[in-house]
């Protein structure tokens, strides 16, 4: 209750001139304390962004939403793979979805080899996930140049990792592993890596929170590579991140969808090399909320957008 008050009195100090584009330079110091202070304390991220105050600013991208599960194609900048998003809430879908679809390169949701496991059980479902994906791999081999971006949980020496692999051909490697962990129940399970595993990154692969990470700007987490000019997202988006937990807002389309497009206002505004933002998403058994399947793209001038 006092940490809620300290954050209420924040957002209700938290005033701006109507008629100037700049912001009070303490009052700023001190909300900024306060949001790091709610992350250090597991308030999720984006119930905290839910509750500030809403600030009228220029959208630097226009965003279509495909808010139902299925492939969906993209449209792609002129440098990058073909890509399609492949959104499933269960792993018998994915699998359906995946024989059907044509394209150089599939993007799954996150932990796809788990959407219909709870989290709990994850550390004891190593057969599993590792059976699931032999299938993809033999999957692969009857389209040699497809590249299947799959999420799964990676089983390691030093913990259980929240990563995506890449399968080609028969053959798997670690793409990426997920670094920003905000919940205590993920924080329980998964390990945050603490380095970027991919070496070329002009078309990033972003595992959930760590599209949030890299727009927050703040030291304790990742930035975003200079050269980055497209992120794929691999989503799980509508889970609540607290369960039972008492300052834990309901599931909503609101605040989810409303979450989202923060966290892209963010990324456009802070790395104007950014064009594109692919979000391949699913939903848990616990919500009816539709997934957040979406593309941002810069806004373009006289119809030009830079690859």
């Amino acid at each position: 209750m006092r940490v809620y008050t300290y954050l209420k009195l924040a957002r209700q100090s938290y005033y701006v001139p109507r008629f100037t584009h700049q912001r009070p330079p303490i009052l700023l110091y001190y909300w900024d304390i306060l949001r790091i202070f709610a992350l250090q304390i597991d308030i999720s991220y984006d119930i905290f962004m839910y509750h500030k105050r809403p600030r009228e600013q220029a959208r630097h991208y226009d965003i279509q939403w495909y808010r139902q599960t299925g492939v969906f194609y993209p449209e792609q900048l002129s440098s990058e793979t073909p890509t399609v998003g492949v959104s499933a809430n269960t792993w018998r879908e994915y699998m359906d979805l995946i024989r059907k679809a044509a394209a150089d390169r599939f993007i799954s949701p996150e932990l796809m080899t788990t959407a219909d496991i709870d989290l709990l059980e994850i550390p004891g479902q190593r057969d599993v996930v590792d059976d699931r994906l032999a299938k993809l791999e033999e999957l692969s081999t009857s389209m040699p140049t497809a590249e299947l971006v799959v999420g799964t949980p990676e089983y390691h020496p030093d913990g259980i990792y929240n990563s995506l692999v890449i399968i080609k051909n028969g053959t798997r490697r670690i793409l990426e592993r997920k670094r920003t962990i905000f919940s205590s129940a993920e924080q329980g399970i998964f390990t945050a890596s603490n380095t970027l595993q991919q070496r070329c990154t002009r078309t990033l692969s972003a595992v959930c929170a760590d599209l949030v990470g890299y727009g927050m700007q703040y030291p304790q987490y990742p930035k975003l590579p200079q050269d980055t000019r497209a992120i794929h997202a691999s989503c799980c988006w509508a889970t609540p991140l607290e369960e039972g937990a008492r300052y834990a807002a309901a599931p909503d389309e609101k605040r989810y969808t409303s979450t989202m497009t923060r966290t892209l206002d963010h990324l456009f505004a802070h790395y104007p090399q950014l064009q594109q933002v692919i979000v391949v998403d699913r939903t848990p058994p616990s919500t009816a909320i539709p997934p957040l399947n979406c593309v941002a793209r810069r806004k373009t001038h006289n119809g030009i957008i830079g690859s």
